[in-house]
């Protein structure tokens, strides 16, 4: 392996040994999918020296049984934090937690919390009482910043009775990859039209649990939000082989999508045109792979590789069935006039198949039906699977209205 000298997460809060760190989680609060109406608050506190100081944020969302399904606070500290590190930088899944822990300050150790602590003990009784205008307890020694963002709650509490507020509606999805990593999809609508689609990666709450050794130091954290996060050296080479952080990636992808209203098109973006590597952090470091550049005149001639962060951006649309592709679609004026999208095609047809028993009937269509079910039903008798009844019908039968799970396609790393 070739060995690299890191000059980034060699602040001391990185010298910090898992056993004996204060236990929270980094983990999205929700697994699978949650969808809708949005509401977020946010304000300013602590200002000082000019800056306008803290931004607290709450993000809430109520299901179609108005049910709150979904509630996160966060914070981002001032601009002129005292620790220059930590300036302008997301609280929840960076290094300030472990910052906190042990190097910031004693009141973190003695009660045996940090922020992140805090966040979720209110936002669990949220969950629980379904009642923003309720009381809701802090945990004892709990930080100045939840003292001031409890407020939030009341703020999204009068947007929701405010009938003048502009409405929007979230559509969010999470998948543990098996490896160490969970993505989180989250997309925005309003009047119909993407106002953010935001992509982010999580690294699990223990370092055991990521396969791929260079990743485990950053257990606890999130790729965009990290402030020391870095992609590893692939296979084959001895240097950085996209030269684009994560988070440039993620907030081109928004940028793009809000723009073209195409939440699969990612031609023109940074490092998009390379070679596919396919699957890259998966598996342990692979000693024996042929270097592709060995000194800085080939680095700089050689074809970068397509970034493997991009499958996980559009694993979402690997599977139009199982995924955000009907919330997409449904975006659309046709489909909204036809009050259907693609999956109610399919189970149109397919429950068609469970009362006829049979693949090689005729088969009705719903109006508006788009172009993809009749191809569909053609490759499907096309390819034999007729002869298979009883697999065919199982495959049919176990699909739902609401998409729980992506295409089986594996995501990168």
């Amino acid at each position: 392996m070739i060995d690299k000298t890191r000059w980034l997460g060699l602040g001391p809060w990185h010298e910090d040994n898992e056993s004996e760190l204060i236990d929270w989680t980094a983990q999205p609060q929700y697994k699978g999918l949650v969808k809708g109406d949005y509401y977020h608050a946010e304000l300013r506190y602590s200002g000082r020296w000019g800056d306008p100081g803290h931004k607290g944020e709450l993000d809430v969302v109520f299901d179609d049984d108005d049910k709150i399904a979904f509630a996160e606070f966060n914070e981002t500290t001032m601009g002129n934090y005292y620790v220059r590190h930590f300036q302008n930088v997301s609280k929840r899944r960076t290094e300030f937690q472990f910052f906190q822990d042990f190097h910031d300050k004693r009141r973190s150790v003695a009660y045996g919390r940090v922020l992140a602590n805090g966040f979720k003990y209110v936002e669990d009784q949220i969950l629980e009482k379904q009642d923003l205008d309720a009381d809701y307890d802090l945990l004892t020694g709990a930080s100045f910043s939840m003292k001031n963002m409890i407020g939030l709650k009341d703020d999204v509490s009068a947007q929701r009775k405010d009938s003048n507020h502009k409405k929007q509606r979230y559509y969010g999805y999470t998948e543990d990859y098996g490896y160490g990593i969970t993505g989180w999809l989250q997309v925005v609508v309003e009047d119909g039209k993407i106002v953010r689609c935001f992509y982010d990666e999580i690294f699990a709450d223990h370092t055991k649990d990521i396969v791929y050794d260079d990743l485990k130091q950053f257990y606890r954290q999130s790729k965009y939000f990290s402030t020391t996060y870095e992609d590893p050296f692939p296979s084959g080479w001895d240097r950085h082989a996209w030269l684009v952080c994560f988070k440039d990636q993620s907030d081109a992808i928004n940028k793009k999508v809000c723009e073209t209203q195409d939440m699969f098109d990612i031609t023109g973006l940074p490092c998009v045109e390379g070679p596919d590597m396919g699957v890259v952090w998966d598996k342990p470091h692979k000693d024996d792979v042929a270097l592709v550049s060995n000194s800085d005149a080939t680095a700089r001639s050689v074809t970068r590789p397509r970034s493997p962060s991009y499958y996980n951006h559009l694993y979402q649309g690997i599977s139009k069935r199982r995924s955000s592709y009907s919330f997409w679609q449904y975006t659309k004026p046709r489909m909204q006039k036809a009050g259907s999208v693609l999956t109610m095609g399919m189970q149109y047809v397919e429950q068609q198949m469970l009362e006829k028993q049979s693949l090689s009937g005729d088969f009705d269509l719903v109006a508006s039906a788009s172009g993809s079910c009749p191809a569909a039903r053609r490759r499907l008798w096309l390819t034999g699977w007729s002869e298979n009844r009883s697999a065919a019908a199982a495959s049919c039968s176990s699909c739902t209205a609401i998409p729980r799970t992506m295409a089986p396609a594996s995501p990168a790393g």
